[in-house]
């Protein structure tokens, strides 16, 4: 569980401009762009009978900070780069949240073979999101580049299964 404050994400996104007032950064004091409250991995190793291997991997994350942008017709005293002042207080910045909270459940089961007095032949069978939640890893825009901590954007990826075959000689 963390919590991430600053006044100025700026230096991570060079193409746009935020500040509600470039004189007085008090105002700014917030959640940063990179808050994320609960991050939880869990990674497991288990011998399964018939010399089978498990390694699993549980991956949960909270959902990103994100603008409270209102309606046009909204009663509002002003907006200063889409940052809404009510009651001529401005509200913060990243007070609400996206609805990119991520969970999934991975696993890979292996089995060693030998074969001749030096070699090893394993089948290898992994499942990624094996539960396929439909994980939106951030808001899909059409920048090229992504500053806010995030190494992409868009879907996260469906149920996927492989089948791998390693060869030790």
């Amino acid at each position: 569980m963390s919590w991430d404050y600053s006044d100025d994400d700026n230096e991570r996104d060079p193409f746009t401009f935020r500040y509600a007032d470039v004189l007085d950064f008090h105002p700014e004091y917030g959640f940063s762009d990179r808050d994320q409250r609960h991050r939880f991995n869990a990674f497991g190793v288990f011998q399964l009978p018939y010399e089978l291997g498990l390694t699993t991997i549980f991956q949960a994350r909270s959902a990103q900070p994100d603008q409270l942008l209102l309606p046009n017709d909204a009663n509002l005293d002003s907006v200063v780069n889409d940052r809404p002042f009510v009651g001529g207080r401005d509200i913060g910045r990243n007070t609400i949240r996206k609805r990119n909270q991520f969970y999934t459940f991975d696993f890979r089961i292996t089995r060693a073979f030998k074969i001749g007095e030096d070699a090893q032949i394993e089948p290898i069978i992994e499942v990624f999101n094996v539960f396929n939640n439909t994980n939106l890893v951030s808001v899909p825009r059409p920048l090229l580049f992504n500053f806010d901590g995030t190494v992409r954007s868009g879907f996260g990826d469906p149920r996927q299964a492989q089948l791998g075959l390693k060869v030790r000689f």
